[in-house]
This record gives C-alpha cells, sequence and structure tokens, in this order.
C-alpha cells in the first residue's frame, strides 16, 4: 500500500492572487503527505530563473533554475523525494548533504540564520554613543 503513495496536487486550494510572490507566479504545488511539498515558482521575467521549493522535514529550501530545465529538475526532485520517504520516512543526513548539493539548494535555515542576521544588527551599532543625542 505504501508504494501507492502518490503526489497530490494542491495548486487550486491557493487563491489566484495568492500565487504571486517575489516576481514569480505558483504554476503548481504537490503534496506527497502532511509533511512533504514541492512547488514550482515561475518567474514573470525572462530574465530571472525559476524557483523549486521543497519541504521535507529538516530538508527546507528553494533551487533556482534555467526556465529550459524547470519541468525536468521539478520532476526529478520529486521522484528522489518520494523514494526517499519510502526507504527511510524522513530524509537522512547522508541524503539531505548530496540532495543540497546535487540542486544546489538554498537551505532556509542558512538563507536565514539569524546569529548572522543579530551579529548583523548589532554590527549597525558599533561605534555608536549615546550620549552624542
Amino acid at each position: 500500500m505504501e508504494q501507492n503513495i502518490k503526489w497530490k496536487d494542491v495548486t487550486k486550494t491557493f487563491e489566484e492572487e495568492r500565487r504571486y510572490y517575489r516576481n514569480t507566479y505558483l504554476e503548481k504545488c504537490e503534496i506527497l503527505s502532511d509533511d512533504i511539498e514541492v512547488s514550482k515558482f515561475i518567474a514573470l521575467s525572462d530574465n530571472e530563473k525559476d524557483e523549486i521549493y521543497v519541504n521535507f522535514d529538516i530538508l527546507n529550501g528553494v533551487t533556482y533554475v534555467c526556465k529550459n530545465e524547470t519541468d525536468t529538475r521539478y520532476r526529478q526532485i520529486k521522484r528522489e523525494i518520494k523514494a526517499e520517504y519510502l526507504k527511510n520516512k524522513k530524509p537522512s543526513e547522508d541524503f539531505v548533504n548530496s540532495f543540497a548539493k546535487k540542486y544546489d539548494l538554498d537551505i532556509f535555515n542558512s538563507v536565514f540564520n539569524c546569529d548572522d542576521m543579530f551579529k548583523a544588527m548589532l554590527n549597525c551599532f558599533d561605534g555608536f554613543d549615546s550620549r552624542e543625542l
């Protein structure tokens, strides 16, 4: 029974105006389970790359793809995630590392590293003397 699990297209659950995001358009959003999603965002400009968003437990990020490779890459990503899910239910550390490297995935917890953002914010105050106010 588990082998028959299929991707479910949930794109139509998004209102049309909500499908536009940062100069992209949500063309396809599919889920394999409540915790696994792969979405394809098409760049509205010919000069920009398309985006494929991946959410599979700790594997959460985006890869940027040339327009002529988007559909093929999207299918490959879904195939690999499904295989890992059927094998382990959650992504192994080896899978996360190899997947991220293979697809040049920007992992969100490293893209939005709070420690780095906090340090950058503190650097704005270097040399600031409140007595000068």
